[in-house]
């Protein structure tokens, strides 16, 4: 990954770390469970840190041209929350059985995602075309996404 790519790449995670920091709060929102709803709004509020961060940083590129940037498992993970968030914006209130199938859905693709772009961002980092603060943040969030 040149260093054009990578800085094509941290923009277009803007968009990711967006969607999913929305698609949480909307989640967290439509919940009942107040510890649940809490613990997803932290998640959202983590990702949409992520977001501002890379933004300042990097600034962000318009999400259709970063299809190549975050592939195909991110653009599905994109689609996806689309469609869960469409749901929630009509009401839809789901069970507890629903919102757990939903959480290891999501997790597991973002959290795929976010490691499949970071982590080539990170081997980028080390080969030392990011130093200093950039690669210590982008560190940072890789090891905070694999928490997710």
């Amino acid at each position: 990954m040149a260093s054009e790519e990578v800085l094509k790449a941290l923009r277009c995670m803007v968009h990711l770390e967006k969607s999913v920091a929305s698609f949480y709060e909307k989640l967290a929102t439509a919940l009942k469970n107040t510890d649940c709803s809490a613990a997803i709004s932290f998640v959202a509020m983590e990702s949409q840190n992520h977001a501002k961060l890379l933004e300042s940083l990097y600034g962000s590129d318009p999400l259709e041209n970063c299809v190549d940037a975050l592939g195909s498992i991110a653009m599905s993970c994109l689609e996806r929350i689309k469609e869960i968030e469409s749901r929630l914006d009509k009401g839809w209130v789901p069970c507890p059985g629903e919102v757990a199938a939903i959480l290891e859905e999501t997790n597991d693709v973002e959290r795929l995602a976010g490691e499949e772009v970071y982590a080539q961002i990170a081997a980028v980092a080390l080969g030392a075309h990011l130093t200093g603060l950039q690669r210590e943040l982008l560190m940072a969030i890789a090891e905070e996404e694999k928490k997710h």
